[in-house]
C-alpha cells in the first residue's frame, strides 16, 4: 500500500473523451468510463496502490488518476482491472444492479464500501454515486449540462475520502456484484464466483453513509454510495487476532485468512490457496478445527510449510536456507529439508554449490515453470 500520494499536474495528459449518449451503446460506454474513473479515483485517494500504478488523465478539464497495467507487475492492480472487465460484461448484458468495492483490514473486517448502483430505463443508463451518513452530496448529471455536475461528483468523492482515517497496513480490496431480477442463475461474469452472504461481525460497527451523486442518460442510471468507518483501530491495539495455523508457526508473513467461527488467522498457502486473487472465494472460511469435515491428509505441518515455501518461490527469483529462515521463521534444519525437496522436484535450477548448512547464504535460482506446475500439484 502506498505511503502517501498526491494529485499531479501533467502538461501532456491525455483527455478522457465521453461519448454523447444519444444511443444505448454510447450511453453504456459513457457509464463504463465513469465507473472506471470513479474506481481509479477511490483507489488513488485511499492509497490502495503505489503511485506508479496510475497515470494522469483529464476529464471535463479536471485531472484524474487512472489505474494502468504497470511494467512492474502488480497482482492487486491486475485483479481489480480484471474485475472491472467482468462488471462491464454484466452491464452489457443488462444484468448489473450493484457493484460493491470493499476495503478490509488484514483480519477481514469490512472498513469501507463504495456501492455503484445501476438502473436501466427502457434502454437508458444512469450513474449515481453515494457514500454512507445519510448526507446527500450529489445530484443528477445530464449530458447537456456542460459536465459541471460530473466535476462536482468527483469532488464529492474527494471530500468523502479525504476526511477518512489512514487505512491500516496490509488492507485488501474485493468486488461484489448483485444482479437484477431475471438474470440467469448460472451467469457469472469473468473473474467472479458465486457468493452467499456476509457474517455481521465482519463489518465495522460505526460506518458513515454518504451520497456522492448521480449521473443519468436516456438509457442508464449510475448511483454511487459509500459506507466509511469513522474510526479505524490502529495495528498496535491489543485486539489483534491470534494466529492458529496447521503449519504450527505464528508469524504474519504473507496473506492471512480469518476463521468466521473462532476468529483466529491462518496462512493462505497452508489452506492450499495460492494467491490473494484466489482468496476472494474464501470469505466464509473456517479453520480445520472449526470445520465439520475430517482434515485432509496433506494438512499436516510439513505439507503446509512446503506450500508456504512454494508461495515464497513464486514471488522470488532465487531462494536460500537463510531466506527461508528469515521470511518464514523456519529453523535452519527445517529450511534445509524444504530446500532439498525443492531441488529434488526440479524447482531449483542446477548448481555446483550444494544445499547444506555450511552454505546458508547461497541463493539458488528458482525454476518458474516448475513452480507453475506446483500450483496444480499442491494447491486447489
Amino acid at each position: 500500500m502506498a505511503s502517501g500520494t498526491s494529485f499531479k499536474k501533467c502538461e501532456n495528459e491525455q483527455a478522457i473523451l465521453l461519448p454523447s449518449p444519444t444511443t444505448r451503446e454510447q450511453s453504456g460506454l459513457m457509464i463504463k468510463k465513469l465507473t472506471g474513473v470513479c474506481v481509479s479515483t477511490i483507489a488513488f485517494l485511499r492509497n490502495l496502490f503505489d503511485s506508479e500504478n496510475f497515470e494522469t488523465r483529464s476529464l471535463c478539464g479536471q485531472n484524474v488518476q487512472i489505474l494502468k497495467r504497470s511494467c512492474h507487475r502488480n497482482n492487486g492492480v491486475d485483479c481489480l482491472l480484471k474485475w472491472l472487465k467482468g462488471v462491464f460484461d454484466a452491464l452489457d448484458n443488462k444484468y448489473l444492479k450493484t457493484v460493491s468495492l470493499e476495503i478490509r483490514d488484514v483480519t477481514g473486517l469490512l472498513l469501507e464500501t463504495y456501492e455503484f448502483h445501476y438502473t436501466f430505463h427502457d434502454d437508458q443508463p444512469l450513474l449515481n454515486i453515494e457514500t454512507s451518513k445519510n448526507i446527500h452530496v450529489g445530484g443528477t448529471v445530464w449530458r447537456d449540462s456542460s459536465m459541471e455536475e460530473i466535476r462536482i461528483l468527483l469532488r464529492n468523492i474527494l471530500v468523502a475520502t479525504s476526511a477518512q482515517p489512514i487505512l491500516p497496513p496490509n488492507c485488501f480490496t474485493s468486488v461484489r456484484i448483485h444482479y437484477h431480477d431475471g438474470t440467469p442463475e448460472d451467469y457469472e461474469p469473468p473473474g467472479f464466483k458465486p457468493f452467499f452472504g456476509e457474517s455481521p461481525d465482519h463489518v465495522h460497527p460505526n460506518r458513515l453513509k454518504l451520497a456522492c451523486g448521480q449521473v443519468s442518460t436516456k438509457f442508464h442510471t449510475l448511483n454511487i454510495k459509500t459506507k466509511l468507518a469513522q474510526t479505524i483501530p490502529s495495528s498496535s491495539e491489543p485486539s489483534t487476532p491470534e494466529i492458529r495455523c496447521e503449519c504450527g508457526l505464528e508469524d504474519r508473513a504473507g496473506s492471512l485468512l480469518k476463521c468466521e467461527t473462532c476468529g483466529t488467522l491462518q496462512h493462505l498457502a497452508c489452506y492450499k490457496i495460492f494467491s490473494e486473487e484466489n482468496s476472494q472465494s474464501q470469505r466464509t472460511h473456517k479453520c480445520i478445527k472449526c470445520g465439520n469435515s475430517k482434515p485432509p491428509k496433506d494438512f499436516d505441518a510439513v505439507s503446509c510449510l512446503f506450500r508456504r515455501v512454494i508461495a515464497l518461490c513464486a514471488k522470488s527469483k532465487s531462494v536460500s536456507i537463510k531466506k527461508l529462515t528469515n521470511e518464514l521463521n523456519l529453523n535452519p534444519d527445517s529450511a534445509l529439508v524444504h530446500m532439498k525437496k525443492l531441488q529434488r522436484e526440479g524447482a531449483l535450477q542446477k548448481s555446483i554449490v550444494p544445499i547444506c548448512l555450511e552454505k546458508t547464504d547461497f541463493m539458488h535460482t528458482v525454476n518458474k515453470s516448475a513452480i507453475d506446475n506446483f500450483k496444480v500439484k499442491y494447491f486447489n
